[in-house]
């Protein structure tokens, strides 16, 4: 079989039964996120091999937009728009490449260091941490035919992102919850709002969705890390919650947007709450 004959091949086994990407993550972050805020100058994030071979990794910057409707979309460095201001030249972090054995822990330091002249407002980049790649952007390429079962499989390089934010003055955010509607269709509860942010700074937080109100009031979920950046003002939200076993029909629901960034000290608070009878 020629090349070409093997290529197209390929390709045909890829529309016809499928492709199935496993993506090879054994890597342990301590922190979700950094805010530089007040008196703040310094953050420790450990990175931890929870894998069971040596791996070598790589940190650096990256850059993203979040818009209404998608939660956030890569943007090239070299064309940021206005409304993203980076934070990356205030914030100096090392080492920028280290290996780890299976078990081993490295921290990565990082310093504010705040150019003067800066206008109050807020800075964000995102610092992102990858298993250094072997061969150009992929750590491991492997294409396994099963003749039997007809099934591709591709393994990936992979890597995590995190926000590194820098608050200047005195900045506040209020937000609202607005549109919530809800309907029941068996033991399944889906609904949508929107979350509508004013103000300088973003918001960070859990979304708790309860169930009826006083007695036999039961929580439905919570849905964790939920940001609305500085960028835009509005996330508009949607759920498809389903009832575990023993769970009364939902007749009306509470949503409870709570703040766990951490406000001038204070550990979570509530920013918005509303409620709606389910249909």
């Amino acid at each position: 079989m020629t090349m070409k004959k093997k290529f197209l091949s390929f390709v045909a086994v890829l529309i016809v039964v499928g492709l199935v990407c496993e993506i090879a993550m054994a890597m342990k972050i301590t922190l979700r996120r950094v805010v530089f805020e007040g008196p703040k100058r310094a953050e420790v994030i450990t990175v931890i091999n929870s894998g069971d071979e040596a791996v070598t990794y790589r940190l650096g910057w990256r850059h993203f937009l979040m818009t209404p409707n998608e939660s956030l979309s890569d943007v090239n460095e070299q064309s940021l728009p206005p409304e993203i201001k980076p934070s990356k030249d205030m914030v100096k972090f090392a080492p920028r490449r280290f290996t780890l054995q299976p078990g081993a822990s490295q921290q990565v330091r990082m310093i504010l260091r705040m150019r003067g002249g800066v206008e109050d407002g807020e800075y964000r980049s995102h610092l992102w941490i990858r298993p250094e790649a072997k061969i150009d952007s992929l750590k491991r390429e492997e294409v396994e035919r099963n003749d039997k079962q007809g099934t591709v499989k591709i393994e990936m390089l992979a890597g995590v992102t995190m926000p590194v934010i820098i608050r200047k003055g005195n900045l506040g955010a209020k937000v609202g919850i607005t549109d919530l509607q809800a309907s029941q269709s068996g033991d399944v509860v889906t609904g949508s709002y929107k979350l509508v942010r004013d103000g300088e700074r973003s918001t960070y937080g859990d979304l708790e969705y309860t169930c009826n109100s006083g007695v036999g009031a039961y929580k439905l979920s919570v849905s964790r890390g939920n940001a609305i950046y500085a960028e835009t003002n509005q996330r508009n939200m949607k759920f498809n919650i389903k009832l575990k076993e023993g769970q009364s029909r939902c007749n009306t629901l509470n949503v409870v947007y709570r703040e766990v960034d951490g406000f001038k000290g204070d550990g979570e608070r509530v920013l918005a709450q509303a409620s709606v009878a389910v249909n």
